[in-house]
């Protein structure tokens, strides 16, 4: 409805939900404010910025007061401000009803919810707040390592450690020292046997921490361990 207004349309929307005028008028005033669209009320949206078009239509999905609003890739094909606007604002909705967002954006679902549903394939996968799932899955045990010794040797000792599933080589921080990551088997804390395998090298161990796992690394790290046939030991520790 580009030829539109956004108050025409929001009254348009309004009728069609069966709300009084009354009503219609009282609510267009509360939308236009909490989407920031008051200066714009009067303005075509046809005129209107992806990203402003796409708070008019979050605007006229609020007008009747749902208890549950379902958004499907909110802050996709936006520029970086209004991304943020747009994050902001369904944050601020989520405080009155339920908001349902559907992304593939994982870290922007990772700002903006309080509680994640993995789907692979049309099935859950894993349901928990973000939070939860980081520290369930931080048995998985990824930790990064700066280590000042020769790659090819420093790799296969740490390769060799008991527990250790996989070395990777991150970057070259100069000076002889590199960045790795080391993967574990799942609740086998191996930074003591790391650290003497280091030692035993004589190579100089500069940082060693544990990596808390991002949204997509989790989503990459669920679905992942299904697909090879891990799926019962994988849902079982995320329920």
């Amino acid at each position: 409805y580009g030829e539109m207004t956004i108050k025409d349309y929001l009254t348009f929307m309004g009728k069609i939900r069966g709300m009084s005028r009354s009503k219609i008028r009282s609510r267009i005033d509360e939308v236009v404010d909490l989407c920031r669209l008051a200066d714009y009320r009067n303005s075509h949206i046809s005129k209107l910025s992806k990203g402003f078009r796409q708070r008019v239509g979050i605007a006229q999905a609020i007008l009747h007061e749902p208890k549950v609003l379902v958004l499907d890739e909110p802050t996709i094909g936006i520029d970086p401000r209004q991304v943020i606007e747009t994050r902001d604002l369904i944050e601020s909705l989520g405080g009155d009803r339920t908001v349902l967002v559907s992304s593939h954006l994982l870290d922007e679902v990772e700002r903006m919810c309080g509680r994640v549903i993995i789907i692979d394939h049309g099935s859950i996968k894993a349901e928990d707040t973000p939070e939860n799932l980081q520290r369930r899955l931080r048995n998985l045990g990824r930790i990064s390592v700066h280590i000042k010794g020769p790659q090819d040797t420093v790799s296969s000792a740490l390769s060799a450690v008991k527990g250790v599933e996989k070395v990777e080589l991150i970057s070259d921080l100069g000076d002889g020292i590199r960045s790795y990551n080391i993967d574990t088997k799942r609740g086998d804390d191996v930074r003591a046997r790391i650290s003497s395998a280091i030692v035993g090298g004589k190579w100089e161990l500069v940082h060693m921490e544990s990596i808390t796992m991002s949204l997509e690394e989790i989503f990459v790290e669920v679905t992942t361990a299904l697909d090879s046939g891990e799926a019962s030991s994988e849902e079982e520790s995320l329920e």
